[in-house]
């Protein structure tokens, strides 16, 4: 197998590997690793979440009780976590069906993460933007900005126009998110 990048018939494509020779496709060896990230962010996020005073308390329902323990979570570690355990699975299916050696395995590791490099940056620009409108109290200054100045039928509209905005400025929907939050 060859991972490829060049243009081919005058289009760029990126991150296509060529099939393994002699080697039949398994879909297996997709399934397993995807879904061992997300079950593996799902286990996570309950793990760094899980907070016993909220599980012992008997008047607070299931979901209610889910959904603190997902939001008190560490969503950075469960992701970090999951992708590194499903990078592995990846990986140790490829060696043990010895469809490559664990060099070349290793080298399209390296050739994904080249890939996602693009992804990866507008996600930690995204959150450092997000961090900048907390730090400028931006949600405290439309607060009071739009408090008794707009009566409440305008919120989803204004909210719209302001994502659509906030879109178009940064090209990230990962921002736009993160700064309406």
């Amino acid at each position: 197998a060859r991972y490829r990048s060049e243009p081919i018939d005058g289009e760029a494509v990126v991150g296509e590997i060529d099939k393994v020779e002699g080697k039949r496709e398994k879909m297996r060896n997709a399934i397993i690793p995807v879904m061992i990230i997300v079950f593996g962010t799902l286990a996570g996020l309950i793990v760094t979440g899980y907070q016993p005073d909220i599980w012992n308390d008997a008047n607070t329902g299931f979901f209610t009780k889910l959904s603190a323990t997902i939001g008190a979570s560490d969503s950075y570690k469960a992701l970090l976590w999951s992708s590194f355990l499903g990078i592995t699975a990846a990986v140790l299916l490829t060696i043990s069906q010895r469809i490559a050696t664990l060099a070349t395995t290793i080298d399209w590791a390296i050739e994904g993460f080249k890939n996602m490099l693009s992804a990866v940056s507008i996600l930690i620009l995204a959150w450092a933007l997000a961090i900048v409108t907390e730090q400028l109290h931006t949600s405290d200054f439309m607060a009071s900005f739009m408090s008794g100045n707009v009566g409440p039928i305008w919120f989803p509209i204004i909210t719209f126009l302001l994502a659509a905005l906030v879109s178009f400025s940064t090209g990230s929907s990962w921002s736009t998110m993160a700064i309406l939050y």
